[in-house]
């Protein structure tokens, strides 16, 4: 995508429920709905795994420029925040 005219076409005017910024990358919530079947530590262990991974799809596997650096940036702070608890939480849990 070379401007920003093709990129305001793919992403959505904003959050969807899902957590998903563009359509098609539901990563986190498929991992949520799974977690919810899985026993405590297990699904914990998914939560962390998955936020971490969309993080790195979203920091390395989609082009530059793609995603505004503000969001990547807020997307980095969130994410270390989320899989700092969880892993906290999966702690408490041993």
């Amino acid at each position: 995508m070379s401007n920003s005219a093709d990129q305001a076409s793919v992403l959505p005017e904003g959050f969807n429920a899902l957590g998903a910024v563009h359509w098609g990358l539901l990563l986190p919530a498929f991992a949520a709905w799974i977690a919810l079947l899985l026993p405590g530590r297990p699904g914990l262990a998914l939560l962390v795994v998955a936020s971490g991974s969309f993080w790195l799809y979203a920091h390395r596997a989609l082009p530059d420029g793609w995603l505004p650096a503000a969001y990547l940036r807020l997307r980095r702070n969130l994410s270390l925040a989320v899989c700092s608890l969880l892993t906290l939480g999966l702690l408490a849990l041993g």
